[in-house]
């Protein structure tokens, strides 16, 4: 019993430790960048306007002859949300590394859950 509770616990160490580096690397490469892409840019504009009226822009007046966007607006309110404690081009940064890296730990439940081991 003790050596299956001592192997978990070595398996959720080693998890968080691929984790911890893939998260580094990761955050590594984003701040060697001074400027984002223009889907970043595109998300930066949503989350401001989320800060501002608490609602995603769905119609953009900006656009020649205006264009509506169709998207699910989940990742803008987290981005908007973060945008409250740090600034905007920090959390657009740091977020979007955070939530890729966690694939570790899907990776990890969708393997243990196919193979029962």
């Amino acid at each position: 019993m003790q050596s299956k509770l001592q192997s978990k616990r070595n398996i959720y160490l080693l998890l968080s430790l691929v984790f911890l580096a893939s998260l580094g690397v990761r955050l590594y490469f984003a701040f060697q960048t001074p400027t984002f892409s223009d889907e970043a840019y595109f998300a930066l504009r949503q989350a401001e306007h989320i800060r501002e009226t608490g609602l995603p822009l769905f119609e953009d007046g900006l656009s020649y002859g205006g264009r509506t966007f169709i998207f699910p607006p989940f990742f803008y309110y987290i981005m908007a949300f973060f945008g409250l404690f740090m600034p905007l081009t920090l959390a657009a940064k740091i977020v979007p590394n955070v939530l890729a890296s966690t694939i570790v730990f899907m990776i990890y439940l969708v393997a243990e859950t196919i193979t029962k081991n």
